[in-house]
């Protein structure tokens, strides 16, 4: 199922009816039923702005497209969630996703989400992992674990990765590339993953003050 708009560049509104955008309430949402996919915006939509809480209730891959930005102060609970975006991304709320991928496609346009539990970087609508032209990536949880299942590439900018919460664990099984990276976690799995940043400095970094770090055992 695709919702998108008619004039290039106009604006989405997900969450409210808004004058002059293309304006979709979470109950407008809900009238929706698919195994497939929900997709909202396409290459040429306007900015999406999240602008109250959307969690579809029938369909559970949710995939969000713009020529512009994506952003929004509320929520988005789905079970997939793909970002297709040319400009940068900001999701900073309370989330509740369990896989995410994302493409930002500008030069040099960032990407930030925050999912309020365990979330896995892997695969959405065929998107695998998080790219971006060189815009920083920032993925964190409020509590909950960090699963890097698919590539993070940035290119010439900063990975920033978080479990937050005490005791959450961050697990690297992919490669992570940028031109610096913080991995931040009270403990983390990284044997089966890669990270590589040039020249650029690493940062292996506990999540709660004063954690003990051990340099040989897990």
């Amino acid at each position: 199922v695709i919702l998108q708009e008619v004039t290039a560049t106009r604006a989405i509104d997900l969450g409210t009816n808004t004058a002059g955008q293309l304006g979709l309430t979470s109950g407008e949402i809900n009238t929706i039923t698919t195994t497939g996919v929900l997709q909202v915006g396409n290459a040429t939509a306007g900015a999406i702005n999240v602008s109250a809480a959307i969690a579809p209730t029938g369909a559970t891959k949710l995939d969000l497209e713009s020529g512009s930005t994506v952003g929004g102060a509320s929520t988005i609970t789905t079970t997939d969630l793909a970002i297709r975006s040319v400009g940068a991304v900001s999701l900073n709320a309370a989330n509740n996703v369990t896989n995410l991928a994302a493409n930002v496609s500008g030069a040099g346009n960032a990407f930030s989400y925050n999912d309020a539990n365990a979330l896995v970087v892997g695969t959405a609508d065929g998107l695998n992992g998080v790219t971006t032209s060189g815009g920083v990536v920032t993925v964190t949880t409020t509590s909950g674990s960090l699963d890097i299942n698919q590539n993070v590439a940035a290119g010439a900018a900063a990975v920033n990765l978080t479990a937050g919460g005490a005791g959450s664990v961050l697990t690297n099984a992919a490669a992570v590339t940028g031109n610096a990276a913080t991995l931040s976690a009270d403990d983390m799995v990284l044997a089966g993953g890669t990270i590589n940043t040039g020249a650029g400095r690493v940062i292996l970094q506990e999540v709660t003050a004063t954690r003990a770090i051990d340099l040989g055992t897990n």
